[in-house]
């Protein structure tokens, strides 16, 4: 698969990815082995977890501290300034991934609950 993303965007995946592994192996370990699979509660706390993670960073990342830097050249007075940058995933901010998480595990939970897909 081919992943795009700018500067940190790539926390994206590390997030979810290691939410839900996290959650996985805590559940697994406490409640008994195949707990996880079997229902669909833990997934939805290993997303929600990554979509917080996602939204919280995100925000942090893109909140402009660095934004509109200024820069004078000494010898001619001219003045630039650089823009903020951008972390994101797919050509989306990475705490719009965090309501992209949550939305996607609604539906999930949803269209599990009605048999439609194992969740």
């Amino acid at each position: 698969m081919f992943f795009v993303w700018r500067d940190y965007g790539y926390l994206v995946v590390v997030f979810y990815f290691g939410a839900l592994l996290l959650t996985q192996l805590v559940v697994d370990h406490l409640l008994g082995e195949g707990f996880y699979s079997a229902t669909t509660w833990p997934k939805d706390l290993g997303v929600g977890l990554g979509a917080l993670l996602c939204w919280t960073v995100g925000r942090w990342l893109n909140s402009g501290a660095g934004a509109g830097r200024r820069l004078v050249d000494p010898e001619t007075g001219e003045e630039v300034v650089l823009k903020a940058s951008r972390h994101e995933f797919f050509f989306i901010r990475v705490e719009y991934w965090g309501i992209i998480g949550v939305i996607a595990c609604i539906v999930l939970t949803a269209l599990s609950e009605l048999g439609i897909v194992q969740w």
